[in-house]
């Protein structure tokens, strides 16, 4: 019998919107990329719970040695994540509360650690953002409150290229998009960044 993929999970809680508290969590560490004073793109590593990820290691793992080589790697990029665009990769990305859309994912790769499953991606940000020119936020959720991510607060978040700019993050709920019919405020990483 064939395991149900992640985004097929998430259908069924969006269509049974009663049931749909966490049934997937997800541990997030996002690294904002920087170029020439602008972010260019945003990495991400998700550690899944137990039980989840021992579901799609199960499935997807098939020499079951705990690593996916280049065959299983392709089999769980199609069958467990790709189809996750549908669902903007949970990561909703604004400036100044105006969305901002992301591209297609790059370097997809996927790993045990520790035991648990780790998903690794990053979103290209295109042509770049400034920002020290407005309010940057990033809210990892899923709309249907069907998987919840948590960031770790700042401990979560990470700069690569910053340079000589002076940047912090704050997690803090979002009160203006509530999801889950209202229920939930997601939690957002705000980014404050100053030119020296």
């Amino acid at each position: 019998m064939r395991r149900l993929s992640l985004a097929l999970l998430i259908a069924i809680g969006a269509a049974l919107p009663a049931l749909a508290h966490p049934h997937v969590w997800i541990d997030a560490v996002v690294t904002f990329v920087f170029k020439d004073g602008r972010i260019v793109a945003i990495r991400q590593d998700w550690t899944f719970d137990e039980m989840f990820g021992d579901a799609i290691v199960g499935q997807f793992d098939t020499n079951k040695d705990k690593k996916f080589d280049t065959k299983e790697l392709a089999a769980l990029e199609q069958g467990a994540f790709a189809n996750l665009r549908e669902f903007d990769y949970f990561s909703h990305l604004s400036v100044d509360d105006k969305a901002v859309p992301t591209k297609a994912v790059q370097g997809f790769a996927a790993r045990v650690e520790k035991g648990r499953l780790v998903y690794s991606f990053t979103l290209p940000v295109e042509p770049g953002i400034d920002p020290s020119k407005g309010r940057v936020a990033l809210g990892l959720y899923d709309p249907s409150y069907f998987v919840d991510v948590q960031t770790g607060g700042r401990a979560g978040v990470k700069y690569e290229g910053v340079g000589t700019m002076d940047c912090r993050s704050d997690l803090a709920e979002n009160t203006r998009k509530p999801i889950f019919g209202g229920q939930v405020f997601p939690m957002e990483i705000f980014l404050t960044c100053r030119a020296p």
